[in-house]
């Protein structure tokens, strides 16, 4: 009985702490995507301002992301 407890713990356990690293590197490879798309928008050099309008923008895409990836289910496995 015990066993049958420990091993359902264990199971939730590795996926909570799975689709937390998920979310963390998908999170990290939108942000990588999103600074590579600004940096060959404007051939590689990146003004002040630019990079003002990145750091500007760059939560409201990733949060714009993680949203449409959470309605589409991507996390429920």
């Amino acid at each position: 009985m015990w066993s049958n407890v420990i091993t359902a713990v264990r199971a939730m356990y590795n996926r909570s702490f799975t689709r937390s690293v998920q979310i963390v590197i998908d999170l990290a490879v939108m942000t990588l995507a999103f600074v590579l798309a600004y940096l060959l928008r404007f051939d590689f050099t990146l003004s002040k301002r630019t990079i003002a309008s990145l750091s500007v923008q760059l939560p409201f895409v990733l949060l714009v992301q993680f949203i449409v990836m959470t309605i589409f289910r991507v996390y429920s496995y």
